[in-house]
Parts: structure tokens; sequence; C-alpha cells
């Protein structure tokens, strides 16, 4: 990572952080964390364009994000229950600043479900406004990935409350808004039927 990659990520981590946090003290951290980062963007580019990196003022692209289908020998589907809303979803979420999917992948599943995985091939590929059943203003990308446990035991982190092996033909969990059961089961029947990854 460059210097300037370096800075951006830390003006991507304390712009997140300063949405998301609710602690006050961490809030006035992660707004000197940004204005620290905007200064060093600062003298790396015109000001001007250092103060808009986030602004959506270059050409607007989707949001992208992963899902894991982490499978067992049982072809049961780890699922995590999420702590935001209670519901049950595959681990994921977006992929940060300079990192690739893949390791966006490994990650998410690591953080919510507590295993490192092999990541063994993608599945399909949705744009996901298609497939939910809200109304959204947010245009997204979202990327499914099978993979299998290579070490730990399922268990939450601090974005979970849960985790359960679920065998499709038994049914699927209360879902949350973060998939869908049509994208869920578009993946499962690539998975199952060793087909060709879905695309749209």
């Amino acid at each position: 990572m460059t210097l300037e990659q370096f800075v951006i990520k830390v003006l991507g981590i304390a712009k997140i952080g300063k949405k998301f946090s609710k602690d006050p003290y961490a809030l006035d951290n992660y707004e000197e964390l940004y204005t620290l980062g905007q200064e060093m963007a600062s003298n790396m580019m015109p000001p001007q364009d250092a103060c808009t990196i986030f602004e959506r003022d270059v050409y607007p692209t989707p949001n992208l994000s992963v899902r894991v289908m982490i499978t067992d020998q049982n072809n049961r589907i780890l699922f995590v229950r999420e702590r935001q809303d209670g519901l049950w979803s595959i681990p994921g979420g977006w992929v940060d600043l300079f990192q690739s999917v893949q390791q966006a992948a490994i990650a998410e599943a690591l953080q919510e479900a507590g295993v490192t995985v092999k990541i063994n091939r993608i599945l399909a590929m949705f744009q996901r406004e298609k497939h939910k059943d809200y109304p959204t203003l947010i245009s997204e990308t979202c990327i499914y990935f099978h993979a299998v446990v290579e070490s730990g035991e399922p268990h939450p982190g601090f974005e979970t409350l849960d985790t359960m092996w679920i065998s499709v033909d038994e049914g699927l969990p209360p879902l949350s808004r973060k998939n869908s059961k049509e994208e869920i089961m578009i993946s499962w029947e690539c998975y199952i039927k060793n087909n060709q990854p879905y695309f749209e």
C-alpha cells in the first residue's frame, strides 16, 4: 500500500466511524482522525480534491458487498444472527477500500462467524436492488462466494448474536434484509449443481 492509499484508507475508516459510532468520545476521535487525514491528503493533492474524496462528486458507482456461503460435510449452510435486527443472514458485508473481494469475504466470515475459511469459487453476482422487497435508493452489487471452514468453531462476533448450521431442505430461518431468499436459493443451486456462476 502506498502512502497515498494509506491516507485514503484512514479517511475511509474515520468516515465509517463518524457514521456508525454512538460513543461521543469515539466520535470526537474519528472527527480528529478525519481532519488529520484531510490535512495529509491536502499535501498530496489539490486541497479541493482532498476535501471531496468521499463526497460522490466523482463518477457514481454502486456499493460493493460480499456474502459467503459456508457449507459443511452435510451440505448445511452456516448462518449468523444479526445483532442489528435479530434476524439471520449469510456472513458478509461491504468491501473496504483497497481490499480485494476475496479478502473481504474471508474477513467477514471471521468477523461475523468466528471461522477462517477457504474460498472455493464465485457462485453469483447480484444487482441487489432487484432482489430487495423494500424501497431503496442504494445501488449495490453483491458477490456470493462458496467457502469451507479451514479452522475455528463457529461463534458470533461483535456484529452478530449467534451462529447456526442450517439445511436448506428444512427451510430457511427468518432472513435479515442483508440477503434475500431468492439470492440464497440461486446461489445454492449454483453450488449444489456445480453450475456456472450466475451473473446479472
